[in-house]
């Protein structure tokens, strides 16, 4: 009798050990997958207000423009309220 004595691992540790093996990846990936997912997703949806706020914009010059008779009545002096706003906007938008 040795005084080292080697003990080893039982058949359900060691197939718990191989599931948590082989799960650990699968859930990193999936990890990783899901937040690229959700920052396209956000990038999206940043794009789709961007637009329609550009969108909302137009409309409100058209209908200042509709309703003051165009710019040319006005003497081109007054600036359409929807380019006084889009440059409020950032540049990346």
């Amino acid at each position: 009798m040795g005084l080292f004595v080697r003990r080893t691992f039982g058949i359900q540790a060691r197939l718990m050990m191989l599931a948590v093996v082989t799960a650990l990846p699968l859930v990193a990936l999936g990890s990783l997958f899901i937040l690229r997912m959700v920052e396209d997703q956000r990038e999206q949806i940043k794009q789709d207000v961007s637009h329609r706020v550009e969108n909302l914009l137009w409309d409100v010059d058209r209908q200042i423009s509709a309703e003051r008779g165009g710019a040319s009545r006005t003497g081109g002096v007054a600036e359409p309220a929807g380019r006084r706003l889009r440059g409020l906007l950032p540049a990346d938008a």
